[in-house]
């Protein structure tokens, strides 16, 4: 598969785009909270441990949604 320099530059640029609320989402926060709400605000062991909660379920109906569509072609 071979894609032109053009196309690298122009997907290049798209995700940089799709960067910028991400960046401006941590430079604001980095702002407005302090060294002792960082924690809480990260949600601490708790949030990532639903987030990996909710990972494995979406994960697991994505696979049975992909296995039932594939299964009528």
């Amino acid at each position: 598969m071979s894609l032109p320099a053009g196309n690298w530059l122009e997907m290049t640029g798209l995700i940089l785009v799709g960067l910028l609320p991400f960046a401006a989402l941590g430079i604001a926060l980095g702002h407005l909270l302090n060294v002792d709400s960082i924690g809480p605000a990260m949600g601490g062991l708790t949030g990532w441990l639903v987030m990996a909660g909710c990972t494995l379920v979406l994960a697991t109906l994505a696979a049975y949604a992909y296995r039932r569509d594939t299964g009528r072609v």
